[in-house]
């Protein structure tokens, strides 16, 4: 599922021109507000999926709660995947893209 909000998100990015998603979210000051909300709102809702189904698999299989593991696979299933695929995926899809010329 993150990977299919990056695509989302990544050809949004592309039809919009804005540069790869995690080098300016690193790199531009200005920009990292507007790219940590919309990152944020494109991967909430599989990253608290991703922390439920945790939770339930803990209570099943170890009959107990580690909430830190929990958070942890979360991130790791939901959050890295999104970040580090959202700008390749626009780099791809504005290269792919012809340019229009401007007359």
């Amino acid at each position: 599922m993150a990977i299919v909000f990056a695509v989302r998100d990544g050809s949004r990015d592309a039809r919009e021109r804005r540069s790869a998603y995690l080098w300016s979210l690193l790199t531009d000051p200005g920009e990292r507000l507007y790219l940590v909300q919309t990152g944020w709102k494109g991967i909430s809702n599989v990253f608290v999926l991703a922390f439920a189904l945790d939770v339930v698999y803990q209570f099943v299989e170890w009959h107990g709660l580690k909430p830190l593991q929990a958070l942890m696979t979360a991130i790791v299933l939901a959050v890295i995947p999104y970040a580090i695929l959202r700008g390749p995926v626009n780099r791809v899809l504005q290269m792919s893209r012809p340019r229009r010329s401007v007359v």
